[in-house]
């Protein structure tokens, strides 16, 4: 195991596309995974943290996952910087192509990262494309190679 900080050290937006794999991950990354929780590199958001809560299947797995998101020491709300920085870049997507595929929860956690200089940390492709906009400023990283994890 390094010493270095993991994920490059910076701070991350964990989407649910990232904590829907994080007991999937290959041991070499579950560690980084880990160590990243213990630094307080990974942070919630309300629309990431509303998307894994309505997953839930029961009242008993909402628990459990509403007791560990709010165990995270940093959160990104949706301040007025992140909203307007989501609407600058859904006005983009849009011109881009009028009936994008985007969820709006990855456009507000984008956003949010965006207006903290923070990144994203998913396993999904939405997020390198919203970090090709021009509204948004953050690092999409993904939690394990593309085409890994199922």
């Amino acid at each position: 195991m390094t010493s270095e900080a993991p994920f490059g050290g910076g701070v991350f937006i964990a989407d649910t596309s990232a904590w829907a794999r994080a007991d999937r991950l290959p041991p070499d990354i579950a560690a980084e995974w880990e160590r990243a929780l213990v630094n307080d590199q990974i942070a919630a958001c309300p629309p990431i943290t509303l998307e894994i809560l309505y997953m839930a299947r029961d009242p008993a797995e909402f628990d459990v996952w509403a007791t560990r998101l709010r165990a995270l020491r940093r959160m990104a709300p949706i301040d007025g910087d992140a909203y307007w920085g989501a609407l600058d870049a859904y006005r983009e997507i849009c011109g881009r192509d009028p009936r994008p595929n985007m969820p709006y929860p990855d456009i507000l956690a984008a956003a949010a990262a965006s207006a903290r200089g923070w990144g994203v940390l998913h396993y999904d492709n939405h997020f390198d494309r919203l970090a090709g906009l021009a509204p948004l400023n953050f690092e999409s990283r993904w939690i394990a190679p593309r085409g890994t994890i199922d």
